[in-house]
């Protein structure tokens, strides 16, 4: 019983975290442009 609810807490868990990983990505290659415009452009 414990068993079975800790896999699925633990599938949860990883398909969680593995689309949080593409968010992550995904924001990564919108803000680091930016920011490296900014870095680049101060003057």
């Amino acid at each position: 019983m414990i068993k079975e609810l800790f896999q699925s807490v633990k599938s949860h868990f990883l398909k969680y975290a593995s689309s949080l990983k593409v968010e992550r990505q995904k924001i990564r290659k919108i803000f680091a442009p930016s920011v490296f415009w900014e870095l680049t452009h101060m003057e």
